[in-house]
């Protein structure tokens, strides 16, 4: 199966919390990207994003803690989530932008990580998604990806990774 490297800096981060007297709430994490390096085709021969760093289409990564009720089975190769393409429309009188959302349940130890780091102000410097369904183009640095998007409708994530600086010295300052 294709699998290509996708990889984006964060614009910003929106922080989502739902609590009712019914449950223990929901929390989710709402990350604006943009595209480091990379042009991102689709089939039809639309870039939704190019080397400069130019995104054509708002480019979003919503993120939740996997529940364990979900049926989670680790010695399954689940994806960890979904890559869908929203096509430029009109609701009332408004347009509203094409958008690639990518949409992951993380095991709740990695989703609190991302969690508290935003609670505290920091945010990822990059994620990087592997992708299936996304191909790699022709350019021989593997800044060309190319997703059939007629044919692989919703590619699954199947790794995230992402970096987050957190400042040493900060801490020591006070010593």
């Amino acid at each position: 199966m294709l699998m290509a490297l996708l990889r984006f800096g964060i614009v910003d981060v929106w922080v989502k919390r739902t609590s009712s007297l019914e449950s223990d709430g929901h929390r989710s994490l709402l990350y604006n990207l943009r595209p480091m390096g990379d042009t991102l085709e689709l089939a039809k021969g639309e870039t939704i994003f190019a080397p400069d760093g130019d995104a054509r289409t708002a480019i979003q990564f919503g993120v939740h803690p996997r529940n364990r009720t979900e049926g989670y089975d680790p010695t399954k190769k689940e994806p960890l989530g979904l890559m869908i393409y929203i096509e430029r429309r009109e609701v009332d009188g408004k347009v509203e932008p094409s958008c690639v959302y990518l949409s992951a349940g993380l095991p709740a130890e990695d989703f609190q990580t991302l969690w508290l780091a935003a609670m505290s102000g920091l945010v990822p410097t990059t994620f990087t998604f592997e992708v299936a369904g996304v191909d790699y183009g022709w350019q021989p640095d593997g800044s060309g990806k190319i997703w059939d998007n007629e044919k692989v409708v919703e590619p699954e994530i199947k790794e995230l990774s992402w970096n987050l600086h957190v400042d040493a010295r900060a801490s020591h300052a006070d010593r």
